[in-house]
């Protein structure tokens, strides 16, 4: 049995002497580090911000930043209760809607004030590493956090992750402390806290058993222990209650935190995504506006009736597991290869790539040496020599268990880096853990202890240094391009659409945005070709097909635009935009009865589709007269509405 070389917790009321090396905790033991690493925290996340000021999608948001902005916006305004279900975890968008009501809108001012929380996390890294393996490991894991560049990027991107992260180790202290100290109150408090991070990462929530289990272990199964347990449970509850109250009132359904978990269980297992990450079906626009209604607009169409959004995300949680029933191999070989991904340095895409802001806008990251490839090794290393060679360590086996816990609750979904942030905080200390003990046993002369820490690191390095995946840019330029287009600016728009198309030659919307470019431009040529390429690459790309039927209408060649909007349709039966515009091209071929049910279909859709309309009643007053008009007009509309397509890596 090997020795424990590190301070180790023990309860107050534990018998026995103490070693000399155990760990004897000082709530404070001077200001001098802490303030240390909290202003190079701070600091050089102020740099990075100024750094990449010059990105076009710094002040015009994109995807789930835009998302977030806009309903912080509309909860500043007084929409407090919104008006659905969350579909979105909504914690972020009301602290944004409060930073909103102070100050205004200033998302410089946004980025500032997420870098000062960000470097508070850094410090409760430090605390947390100092009352559970001793103040050297507390002292470098807050300085790894600190410089840390995975957390320098998202504690300057407008989005939740950082919230996630501070919220996540103010549990894990609090935690820690209300067990050194049995105090049922500071429980209650690590609930909260716990809960609050639940309405960051809804996935959290299946992580309180394991403290519950932990509270029980350290305080033994009597009335004190499952009081404690009560406290911690009424904190998270407590802290969850207003997002599931805020449900119910607006929809009269029990709907926890949010109604997405069926959504996001089928687009990580079914069957044309083996990339254990975000792949949206032929039907989702991977736009964070759209998603919601286009999961319920299928569900819809395939049950043939309305569906609250409980029944939504039923529907696609049991069509998923329909799919794992038929074929459980496929799954089984999904989950190792998304856990894989998860302990992998491939830093994997969401709104923005740290990679690409690395490579392009800040000098920081790229000087940055301590990213996930290094601390990924680290941090599992350290977590294999806790769990197997720590003894008398109440939390030696409690941090890997967290993150084995936390690693099965996101698996069974899809891998985004920011996605393990969470337990990446738990890695940064466990790798200031193996450093720490690694050096304490090579002094000693350990050298049996040594070797296993060193083939712990070597095996932990393969695993995470795997060239599982590599860096594809194309849709960082795509966004970037899309934000030039919004801003009317389509000479950049192009440009950007072009380096995506270098970056990618095999990923197929920017093709259609330039081809939608062309046609802007009246260059109604060049945007046939572009569309006909982003269907040959993509054959289930509804906007190219659309785009393509509307060009060769307008070009003459009716035959062939009716070809494209009917597979238009064919991919989205529920698209009202579909049915009207092959009703369009029904009444220019003189097909009047083919037309009338197709304007029917996209006003039996959505009723209050006011083009349809039109059209139907231009049939009815006018025999061919005007058969032609609006396609054009309504072309655009529906090209609008599948806009930032590639926002999300494909």
């Amino acid at each position: 049995m090997p020795d424990n070389p590190l301070p180790a917790f023990r309860p107050e009321n534990e018998s026995g002497p103490s070693s000399d090396t155990e760990h004897r905790a000082v709530p404070f033991p001077g200001f001098f580090i802490p303030l240390l690493i909290f202003g190079l925290g701070l600091g050089l996340r102020l740099i990075y911000i100024f750094q990449i000021k010059d990105n076009p999608t710094f002040y015009n948001l994109i995807l789930d930043c835009l998302s977030y902005d806009k309903w912080a916006r509309e909860i500043a305004a007084g929409k407090w209760l919104g008006n659905g279900v969350f579909y979105q975890d909504p914690l972020y968008p009301y602290f944004l809607a409060l930073l909103y009501k102070v100050f205004g809108r200033d998302l410089l001012l946004v980025r500032i004030i997420q870098a000062v929380i960000g470097s508070m996390s850094c410090l409760l890294m430090y605390f947390i590493g100092r009352e559970v393996y001793g103040k050297p490991v507390g002292v470098l894991a807050g300085f790894f956090a600190a410089v840390y560049g995975v957390f320098l990027y998202y504690d300057g991107m407008a989005n939740k992750p950082f919230l996630g992260v501070f919220l996540f180790n103010l549990a894990l202290l609090s935690f820690i402390i209300g067990a050194k100290k049995k105090r049922g109150g500071i429980l209650f408090m690590a609930g909260i806290f716990l809960g609050l991070s639940v309405l960051e990462r809804a996935n959290i929530l299946l992580l309180v058993p394991l403290f519950w289990v932990w509270i029980l272990l350290l305080h033994s199964i009597g009335r004190k222990g499952l009081l404690h347990c009560l406290n911690f449970l009424a904190g998270v509850v407590l802290a969850i209650s207003p997002a599931t109250i805020h449900n119910y009132l607006v929809s009269h359904e029990f709907v926890l935190t949010t109604s997405q978990a069926g959504q996001n269980f089928y687009i990580g297992n079914y069957p044309g995504n083996n990339t254990g990450t975000y792949l949206p079906p032929f039907f989702l626009r991977a736009d964070p506006e759209f998603e919601e209604a286009d999961f319920k607009s299928q569900a819809e169409f395939l049950k043939g009736k309305k569906l609250t959004p409980t029944e939504v995300s039923s529907f696609w949680a049991q069509k998923t597991l329909e799919i794992i029933k038929s074929d459980p191999g496929r799954f089984i070989k999904n989950l190792f290869f998304k856990a894989m991904l998860f302990l992998n340095k491939y830093e994997i895409p969401d709104n923005h790539s740290y990679s690409f802001f690395k490579a392009y806008y800040s000098g920081l990251l790229r000087w940055d040496p301590f990213d996930f490839r290094l601390a990924g090794s680290l941090g599992l290393a350290g977590l294999i020599l806790s769990f197997f060679r720590v003894k008398g360590n109440n939390f030696s086996r409690f941090f890997p268990l967290i993150c084995l816990f936390y690693l099965c609750s996101i698996i069974p979904f899809y891998i985004f880096s920011r996605y393990r942030l969470p337990v990446v905080s738990i890695m940064i200390i466990m790798s200031a853990f193996f450093i720490v003990f690694v050096v304490e046993k090579f002094r000693a002369g350990n050298f049996r202890e040594t070797v296993f820490a060193v083939a712990a690191f070597l095996i932990s390095f393969a695993i995470v240094n795997a060239n599982i995946k590599k860096d594809d840019f194309s849709p960082q330029f795509g966004n970037i391009a899309h934000t030039f287009l919004e801003q009317g600016n389509h000479a950049e728009a192009l440009k950007y659409y072009k380096k995506a198309v270098e970056a990618n030659p095999g990923f197929a919307e920017p093709y259609y945005f330039i081809g939608k470019l062309f046609v802007d431009s009246g260059d109604l040529k060049q945007a046939e070709e572009y569309f006909r390429k982003s269907i040959e690459i993509e054959p289930g790309l509804f906007v190219g097909h659309a785009g393509l039927g509307i060009v060769s209408a307008q070009l003459g060649k009716r035959k062939e635009a009716e070809y494209f909007l009917k597979k238009a349709v064919e991919l989205k039966p529920y698209a009202p935009e579909a049915h009207n515009n092959l009703g369009m091209i029904h009444a220019m071929g003189g097909d009047l009865e083919s037309a009338k049910t197709e304007f029917q279909k996209a006003l039996s859709i959505d009723p209050g589709f006011v083009q349809a309309s039109q059209n139907l009643e231009r049939l009815k007053s006018t025999a061919g007269e005007d058969r032609g008009q609006g396609t054009g007009d309504r072309a655009q509309g529906t090209e609008s509405k599948e806009h930032n397509t590639e926002g999300r890596e494909r």
